[in-house]
């Protein structure tokens, strides 16, 4: 019996905005005097981004939140509060949206924030002719399908500082998009081939270095009047410079820089408690998160190996979630149920755990010749996603099945994640489950690295954007769920407890579930 419990009723009834008409928020207020000043080095990944709309990893947005600021943010517990907007209003079928630009907000330019850039912006979110924008997806409302542009009229300017966006058809997840971290707010004349040739940004600091490598550097912009600092908010900009270090993927590395005083803090903890354990001393923050990784299979034309449904239900049946849990995070987070929908979700729907039944696979190994075919997985070179791909592979292995691990170097992975037949991909918490769903498994949608293409799941994720109602979207979510666990596309093992450790003069610096880092607030005392 699908059931939608307390909080998902609540949540459901808020999606659009903590209440429908008109939103107000208290404003988040620093002392009067605050210490400014001083330096945060943080371990972290480092690589050149780019165009943001086609951001596929949160590290890009990292390494940018000094300068681009975002529209809407969520907080640790996934509610919305305003940023670059001051509120907002939503009509009681969430289908338009009146959207307050916060006064005063200057671009590093000198140009204040306006209407303007907004309609630009949204028209720059909604092309859905550029290859990997996955912003396209989640704005799909504001599209014409012919021109695949914004559609003439959906964005409209009704002051300086008023929109007013217009939906084709409701969507209770439309204020989360903007919340989303390719949904950065970038200004027109940014050079999208290169973005740090043009860091024009509505944020205290401004890039300083990038060594191609190794290190990313960003400094207060002492020519900006930064806005947040102006209003004492609590994003104010504290420090004079925030210092990106690649460590490398190895978490001894991280941990032994961090014990030696070459970093204040990790962008997250290793996997390995063993290997954290010796971390005392240190502040250490907790997040139970909807970050996982999916094992998934490509249907796509040119990956014609994984067509046949019962090769992925052989290799699904043939490896418990419990299993490869325990083996790959030592049990700590929740065990996964192979429909991308976590438990900790406002929409999540209880159906049941995943198929596991080893010896089914053994019968489905022996009718169809399975034992004979080569499988392989590729994972990225690092360590609780290798882990899980092994874990993953033995009990494949034990089912009479021929597969095998190969691990790929980190830049290497993240060029090609999409094209790989069998692959381990790392997919980020967002507060909603359809939002996941959406940019996964609806066909139209640019991250949709398994290729189904299904209209039975498009229609139902469609619709589940639609519809306020709880009941009748636990419905949709509950037939979501069983529909895209018995396409067997996907083994979703488990969902990941986060942490963070830092140094005790660090502020700041508390895990938000996304692994978004919240650099404006972070401060040193």
């Amino acid at each position: 019996m699908l059931q939608l419990n307390r909080r998902g009723l609540l949540a459901s009834l808020s999606m659009v905005g903590c209440s429908f008409g008109q939103t107000l928020f208290a404003q988040s207020r620093v002392d009067e005097k605050p210490d400014v000043g001083g330096v945060v080095r943080i371990q972290h990944e480092v690589f050149r981004p780019r165009d943001p709309r086609r951001w596929d990893w949160v590290q890009e947005s990292n390494l940018c939140r000094g300068w681009l600021q975002y529209l809407i943010e969520t907080d640790r517990d996934g509610n919305l509060s305003p940023s670059l907007l001051a509120s907002w209003d939503a009509s009681e079928d969430a289908q338009t949206y009146s959207l307050k630009i916060r006064p005063n907000v200057s671009w590093s330019n000198g140009e204040t924030l306006s209407a303007r850039h907004l309609l630009w912006l949204f028209a720059y979110w909604c092309d859905s002719t550029i290859p990997g924008n996955n912003m396209a997806i989640r704005l799909a409302g504001l599209i014409d399908a012919e021109s695949g542009q914004l559609r003439d009229g959906a964005v409209k300017a009704i002051s300086d500082l008023e929109v007013l966006v217009t939906l084709a058809s409701p969507d209770v997840t439309f204020l989360y998009s903007l919340a989303e971290y390719s949904a950065a707010v970038i200004h027109p004349e940014t050079d999208l081939d290169d973005i740090l040739s043009t860091p024009i940004g509505t944020g205290a600091y401004r890039p300083l270095m990038f060594d191609g490598e190794h290190s990313f550097v960003v400094e207060r912009n002492p020519e900006l009047d930064y806005w947040g600092q102006r209003e004492n908010d609590s994003r104010y900009g504290f420090l004079d410079r925030i210092e990106y270090i690649d460590l490398g993927p190895d978490p001894q590395d991280w941990n032994a820089e961090l014990l030696a005083g070459n970093v204040d803090m990790l962008f997250q903890n290793s996997i390995d408690y063993s290997v954290r354990a010796h971390l005392q001393g240190f502040r250490t923050s907790t997040a139970q998160s909807a970050s996982t990784v999916v094992a998934r299979f490509n249907l796509k034309p040119d990956m014609p190996q994984f067509k046949d449904i019962n090769l992925r239900k052989a290799i699904n049946f043939a490896a418990s979630n419990q299993v490869t849990f325990e083996i790959a995070l030592d049990s700590h987070g929740l065990v996964g149920e192979d429909h991308h929908v976590c438990p900790i979700q406002a929409d999540y729907v209880d159906v049941g755990p995943a198929y596991y039944d080893p010896e089914f696979a053994q019968s489905l190994v022996a009718q169809h010749g399975f034992a004979d075919v080569a499988n392989e997985i590729f994972v990225i070179d690092d360590q609780y996603t290798a882990l899980t791909a092994e874990a993953i592979a033995a009990q494949v292995r034990d089912a009479g099945m021929n597969i095998s691990v190969r691990r790929v170097p980190v830049a290497e992975y993240r060029r090609s994640w999409a094209n790989y037949g069998f692959s381990l991909t790392e997919w980020n918490h967002r507060p909603l489950g359809i939002q996941n769903l959406r940019l996964a498994y609806h066909s139209k949608s640019a991250w949709n690295e398994t290729g189904i293409a299904d209209p039975q799941l498009d229609t139902l994720i469609d619709n589940a954007v639609r519809t306020s109602s709880p009941k009748v979207q636990a419905a949709y979510m509950g037939q979501i769920e069983q529909v895209l666990r018995n396409n067997f596309v996907i083994i979703q093992p488990y969902w990941r407890t986060l942490s963070r450790s830092y140094h005790s003069s660090i502020n700041g610096a508390e895990l938000h579930p996304s692994l978004e880092l919240d650099v404006h607030r972070l401060r040193k005392s």
